[in-house]
């Protein structure tokens, strides 16, 4: 991002700005509502060819946004024709956590009967009736250890089936549900507020201020935390 005090130097080398895309009369990408002061300082610079390519653009003014600036985003229709070399590049192993609060546990309790109702006994029942208190028969420690496996195997089985995973650091650590809920609240009064027509008072203006700061302030205390 550049501002327009950079068109001069940049227009030599094919490069401009791309604002006559937004379709807004007056279009807002910075706005603090604290200081009552709104204006249009953020802008997209591309080279003539890739503008030629540009579909559409948009300024995206979102609840779910704790920033003043609102993100410009442009589509592009983009011809990818030129073959590209293979380069065979070792990838380091992805780490996945679960996410049990993401997933509908009475799916995971159905997945987990199945997969442990087939789980045999037949075998093991023979190492489980042996009457020596410290057995040491090596066959039926291999039958139990094979039942204890098969377990674990049915439990993986049916996590993968029900259970939601996500790389290890694509989370904010310190997210909770309380957050969760103000991010839902800011976002619904917002939306609220644009189909209500912008009001820059009154009592729908005040309830969105509101959850924003509340939202805003909890998620500086969480990560602080």
């Amino acid at each position: 991002m550049l501002g327009l005090g950079n068109v001069k130097v940049l227009s030599p080398y094919g490069v401009r700005h791309c604002d006559d895309f937004l379709v807004d009369n007056q279009p807002t990408t910075y706005c603090n509502e604290h200081l009552n002061q709104c204006s249009f300082i953020d802008h997209m610079f591309v080279s003539d060819h890739l503008r030629q390519l540009i579909l559409s653009a948009q300024i995206v003014d979102s609840g779910a946004n704790l920033s003043d600036h609102r993100p410009l985003v442009y589509s592009m229709q983009l011809l990818l024709t030129a073959s590209v070399p293979t380069i065979l590049r070792h990838k380091p192993a992805i780490s996945y956590c679960w996410r049990w609060d993401k997933s509908d546990l009475n799916v995971y309790y159905g997945c987990t009967y199945n997969e442990l109702y087939a789980v045999s006994l037949s075998d093991t029942l023979a190492a489980c009736d042996c009457d020596n208190d410290t057995c040491d028969n090596s066959l039926h420690c291999a039958m139990i250890d094979t039942y204890y496996n098969d377990i674990v195997a049915a439990l993986q089985r049916a996590s993968s089936y029900a259970v939601c995973r996500v790389p290890v650091h694509s989370l904010k650590p310190y997210w909770n549900e309380h957050l969760d809920k103000l991010k839902s609240d800011s976002v619904f009064w917002h939306n609220l507020w644009i189909s209500a027509g912008r009001p820059p008072s009154g009592t729908i203006q005040q309830i969105r201020l509101s959850c924003k700061a509340r939202y805003k302030l909890a998620v500086r205390n969480a990560y602080n935390n």
